[in-house]
């Protein structure tokens, strides 16, 4: 059996626990449909099971000591230098190039960490750490002049001050809304076996305004929640009009790369380090969580809506004068400086990256005393046997993959926390553990059991299984007749088609890339990203 098309939705941070209530309430029927007349059930992401890491696993069906790729960043050993991930950190070939490799044509919109975009044969347009959307970081170039230029609302993440939900509603319909209408020109105008698109609202909403979803959550209102509603329903219109556009005889796809929880807490594994003297600062200043600004934001609300409405200016400015050099001091003059500059790595012991899982790096590996010491009084701070029961476990990579080649920048443990738990990156300040409250309402963090929807002719009907993120990929290049390789970590899920599926397993040529190289301003840019979606 041989499959014409492909259609991924992918749904970031979507939950059942917010899906399945709003399908019963009416707001998500083309989900809903699709749920009832295909497969379904929980999609099991990776640890870490965050944005970066998630989105690499699942375009690459391997785990991350496969992929190389544990957080948004890596700290490089022997350069004694933080940086970020990029494409070209995944060390594992992409769903997109194997396809490609196999004369498949691919279109990708706005998949996570397909920047700077692999010269595929089709059109790649990424997503979040992309720094920005322009002709130079579009794949082919000419996509960006015939359809995206004109688009003024097209955007990777929407990073506008909202003073409520309504606001914030409105605003991520918009967002999403004109990722569709970009969808729906190349999937008209340009010829594809596998089309992509990557809806990162869902996320970021989920972060803010989990109080107004979750009837359980601190701040929840029935009037919050029908706000909440319009957004969802946005989103299930844009499945539709692209299910509808792809047309009946193509398998539709819809993944989430992890779920959704209330927030319990966040804890500052990097400040608890620098407490313990494990971690050392550039700059005393760098110590406070805000500048002056910061804090006079706070404490008068006009002086933060001016100085929104200043940054909304400013970023106009800079997209009308691209060439600007003072264009970076929007982002890379920022108060909350880049992690890469915040710690003294010259006097560094250990510090963490990552959010949903630390990724802990020992500058002196060789110093085994030092590191037990370390991790026994942080399982006896916030371990299962404290009293601030944070974290689950800590363990060392080499542990968790025993049979993967480490490289330099690999991280030398993972902390699991509990859940609803995630860790603060920012080493200022001086409180530890944060309750997961602003202004009295709960916000939201990743869960591990993300969703899935398949959909199609040979799909079973009204069919109930869990999977792993990472069977995605093998699935699909399956139902191409496309090579598998041999050496992923996912499977093939032959139960959800109702005529089996034949497999071609075999070796698969390595993509060699280079190592990731933003420029200073451009890695500024995409942590002003990370900031407004909360991660740094």
């Amino acid at each position: 059996m041989k499959r014409q098309k492909v259609l991924i939705i992918g749904l970031d941070g979507f939950t059942w626990t917010v899906g399945k209530k709003l399908i019963q309430d009416g707001y998500m029927p083309t989900l809903g449909k699709l749920v009832e007349t295909g497969c379904h059930g929980d999609l099991m992401s990776v640890i870490p099971y965050e944005t970066s890491p998630a989105w690499s696993c699942f375009q690459t069906g391997c785990l991350p000591g496969k992929t190389g790729v544990f957080a948004f960043h890596s700290y490089y050993h022997g350069q004694r230098q933080i940086k970020l991930n990029s494409f070209q950190q995944i060390r594992k070939p992409s769903l997109w190039e194997l396809l490609s490799e196999d004369g498949k044509r691919v279109i990708s919109i706005n998949m996570p960490m397909t920047s700077p975009p692999p010269h595929i044969n089709g059109v790649m347009v990424p997503g979040l750490t992309c720094p920005e959307i322009s002709r130079e970081t579009v794949y082919p170039p000419e996509i960006y002049e015939r359809f995206i230029k004109e688009n003024p609302n097209y955007q990777i993440v929407d990073n506008s001050r909202k003073p409520d939900l309504k606001s914030y509603v409105d605003s991520a319909i918009q967002t999403e809304q004109s990722r569709c209408d970009l969808a729906l020109k190349l999937m008209k105008n340009e010829a594809w076996d596998l089309f992509s698109v990557q809806i990162q609202s869902t996320d970021a909403f989920q972060h803010k305004n989990w109080w107004a979803v979750d009837a359980q959550a601190e701040g929840f209102t029935e009037e919050a929640y029908l706000q909440a509603a319009a957004f969802y329903r946005s989103i299930d219109n844009v499945i539709e009009r692209l299910v509808e556009a792809a047309g009946e005889s193509v398998l539709t796809v819809i993944v989430s790369d992890h779920g959704f929880c209330a927030k319990k807490a966040d804890i500052g594994i990097n400040t608890w380090l620098h407490q313990q003297g494990y971690l050392s600062l550039s700059t005393p200043v760098s110590a406070e969580s805000h500048s002056y600004k910061d804090r006079m934001k706070q404490r008068f609300p006009l002086v933060k809506s001016l100085a929104g409405l200043y940054g909304r200016f400013s970023k106009h400015v800079s997209a009308w004068r691209p060439n600007d050099s003072k264009r970076s001091e929007l982002y890379s003059e920022k108060v909350v400086r880049h992690i890469r500059k915040i710690i003294d790595l010259e006097d560094t012991f250990a510090f963490c990256l990552g959010g949903m899982a630390g990724a802990l790096y020992i500058t002196e590996p060789s110093d085994h005393e030092k590191t037990q010491e370390l991790i026994q009084k942080l399982l006896d701070t916030y371990g299962p046997d404290s009293q601030e029961p944070l974290i689950q476990t800590i363990a060392a990579v080499k542990e968790i993959y025993p049979d993967e080649d480490l490289l330099d920048y690999y991280p030398d443990y993972i902390i699991s926390f509990t859940s609803g738990v995630e860790s603060r990156i920012n080493p200022g300040g001086t409180q530890v553990v944060k309750a997961g409250l602003v202004d009295d309402k709960r916000t939201g963090t990743h869960g591990r059991e993300g969703i899935y929807v398949l959909h199609g002719q040979d799909i079973k009907s009204d069919t109930r299984f869990n999977a792993d993120i990472i069977d995605i990929v093998p699935t699909i290049l399956a139902s191409f007749s496309s090579p598998v390789p041999s050496d992923l970590d996912g499977n093939v899920l032959t139960q959800a088609f109702s005529n089996g599926l034949e497999v071609n397993y075999g070796d698969v040529k390595e993509v060699q890339k280079e190592s990731p190289n933003y420029s200073d301003v451009d890695q500024s840019i995409v942590e002003k990203q990370l900031e407004d979606l909360g991660y740094l």
